[in-house]
């Protein structure tokens, strides 16, 4: 019996062990491969965000995706002012998100499917380019964060107290991402009554505790409102011009669109045209999309309501980056697809290994060949796009 449970417990190890090998070399390949020379120089937006993070004064006064941007900040005051440094805050805050989606597919459908799906994600065009970037648009993927933390906390009944001051911590730090203050009432909005009743599972301390942690946490926000009202139409997506009735309804449209079709205008990090989601993504998501309705509808609608919210953010500001903030939501379809189509092989075949082994094989190789068409986008093509070199040469 000890033999059993040491064999169990050793090769539990090795898989685990091999998982972290295998994601560490996949962000290294994927996020620091090249990171300061992929191109000749900054873009506008680059040399911008790094000339806003030159001082603390700058960062206090417009403190609109502040984590990514304190990161900058303490790089140049280190003395680091290249391309790597300032593109490294980018990469930190993505693998972090990285590492949160993979939890969090894990939990939800195991171990393959949560490396399978968080490789997917990884490897999005647009996820890489955010992430190898000196903008700090990046963050815009912060609800991945918000959702594992709130699922940690909901796995957490017996010990809440830690999770709890997680999800409050990060809760509040997502303020300062721009339309994340929405988000975060309409999720609390929808959960209002799980919230409540854990909530009660929390001490009186640690409830004390928590909201002085919030209260630290967003008082820079709240200072830098008092001196300047208008950074409240960053944070809220509200847009400087109103475009009227038809032209916002064309532009969400056209928002909706550029997730599977093509985007409306071209957007330096994109090549021409080019939708969001590639075919493999499209199927997976439709394959999800199917499961979850049929075996988890409350998911659905959550999940679904951040993509349409996503959407007409997108299409209000003309700003096809703000599709962003639904990615998550996408890999948690691209994972349930994934999951699904496993699931329908095996009911098939029961009890023979060999078309189980087959089919994890198959699944292999479609997430290889999404994997490889993302790093040959983002790493070999986009570099070498006319735009792209016209773009990036700042100094």
């Amino acid at each position: 019996m000890l033999k059993k449970i040491k064999g169990w417990a050793g090769t539990l190890n090795l898989k685990n062990l091999s998982v972290a090998v295998l994601l560490l070399a996949a962000s290294f390949i994927i996020y620091f491969w090249r990171l300061a020379s992929l191109t000749p120089g900054f873009s506008p937006a680059e040399a911008a965000a790094r000339s806003s993070t030159q001082s603390i004064h700058n960062l206090l006064s417009n403190p609109i995706n502040a984590p990514q941007r304190l990161l900058q900040y303490l790089a140049q005051k280190a003395g680091y002012h290249g391309f790597f440094s300032m593109r490294l805050a980018s990469v930190v805050i993505a693998i972090l998100f990285v590492a949160c989606t993979f939890w969090l597919m894990k939990t939800w459908f195991g171990l393959t499917i949560g490396v399978f799906s968080s490789l997917i994600f990884a490897t999005t065009p647009l996820m890489v380019l955010l992430a190898r970037t000196a903008t700090p648009d990046v963050m815009l993927l912060m609800p991945v964060m918000v959702i594992a933390a709130y699922v940690w906390l909901t796995r957490r009944r017996h010990q809440p107290n830690a999770a709890w001051l997680g999800l409050v911590a990060i809760s509040a730090l997502s303020f300062y991402v721009p339309g994340m203050a929405w988000l975060m009432l309409i999720g609390a909005l929808l959960l209002r009554k799980r919230l409540l009743n854990l909530i009660r599972l929390i001490s009186r301390k640690i409830q004390i505790l928590s909201l002085l942690i919030l209260i630290l946490l967003i008082m820079p926000l709240v200072w830098a409102l008092v001196g300047d009202i208008s950074i409240y139409r960053g944070l809220l997506l509200i847009p400087a011009h109103w475009m009227g009735i038809g032209d916002t309804m064309k532009s969400i449209g056209w928002s909706a669109l550029a997730l599977v079709w093509r985007v409306r205008t071209h957007n330096p990090l994109i090549i021409g045209r080019l939708p969001l989601l590639d075919i493999i993504q499209i199927a997976l998501i439709v394959f999800g999309t199917y499961a979850m309705w049929t075996k988890a509808r409350r998911e659905m609608a959550s999940l679904l309501t951040l993509i349409v919210v996503a959407i007409i953010f997108a299409g209000f500001n003309s700003n096809f980056l703000l599709l962003t903030l639904c990615l998550p939501a996408l890999t948690t379809l691209i994972g349930a697809g994934l999951r699904y189509l496993y699931i329908e092989w095996r009911s098939v075949f029961p009890r023979n290994p060999l078309p189980l082994s087959f089919a994890l094989i198959l699944m292999a190789c479609l997430v290889g060949l999404q994997v490889l068409y993302g790093l040959k986008y983002s790493l070999v093509v986009w570099p070498h796009t006319p735009s792209t070199k016209q773009l990036y040469v700042l100094k």
